[in-house]
C-alpha cells in the first residue's frame, strides 16, 4: 500500500472511531466477517439459525443493487426456516436506531480483492469506501456524473 494511501486510510478509521465506530482489526476475511454478522444477527433477532438457514439468508440479502440492499437494511423482512416456519427479522434495530452498533474494518480480503475500509452497522456491511483491486479506477468526475444520472432516473424509497 502506498504511504499516502495508508495515511488517508488511518485518518478515516480514526475519524470513524471518533464517531463511536468500533474498530475491528480481527475481521480480515469473509469467514470472520460472516461469523461476526451471524452473531449480531442472531442476537438482534433472538434466534439460532442452522448452517443451511444462514447460508440461504446470506444468499437472499447479499445483492450488488444498492437500492434493494438499502431497502432490505431498513425494513422488516421474512425468511422461511428449514422446518417451514416463518422468521420475521431485521438487519438493524429499526425501532431504536441509537441502539445499533457501528463497526469499521480495514484491509478486508474477500476472494482476492482487498477492500480498504468498510463501515458496518450491526455487523452488516453497509458500504465499501474503495476497492483496491478493481479492474478499472474511475475518476471522481465520472463517478459524480454517474451518480447524478442514477439519482435522476431512480425513485427513492
Amino acid at each position: 500500500m502506498i504511504a499516502a494511501e495508508r495515511k488517508l486510510e488511518e485518518a478515516l478509521v480514526s475519524k470513524l472511531r471518533d464517531l463511536k465506530y468500533e474498530y475491528r482489526p480481527d475481521i480480515r476475511d469473509r469467514s470472520t466477517l460472516e461469523q461476526n454478522f451471524r452473531e449480531k444477527f442472531e442476537a438482534l433477532n433472538r434466534v439460532r439459525l442452522t448452517d443451511t438457514e444462514f447460508t440461504r439468508l446470506i444468499d437472499e440479502i447479499v445483492t450488488p443493487d444498492v437500492f434493494s440492499a438499502a431497502r432490505t437494511l431498513r425494513e422488516r423482512n421474512s425468511f422461511i426456516r428449514d422446518d417451514g416456519t416463518p422468521l420475521n427479522y431485521t438487519l438493524v434495530n429499526i425501532r431504536d436506531w441509537c441502539k445499533n452498533a457501528f463497526e469499521v474494518v480495514n484491509q478486508l480480503r474477500i476472494n482476492t480483492d482487498t477492500t480498504s475500509i468498510s463501515p458496518a452497522i450491526s455487523a452488516h456491511p453497509s458500504s465499501k469506501s474503495r476497492s483496491i483491486c478493481r479492474p478499472r479506477i474511475e475518476s471522481w468526475s465520472s463517478l459524480r456524473s454517474k451518480f447524478k444520472t442514477q439519482r435522476r432516473s431512480t425513485t427513492c424509497f
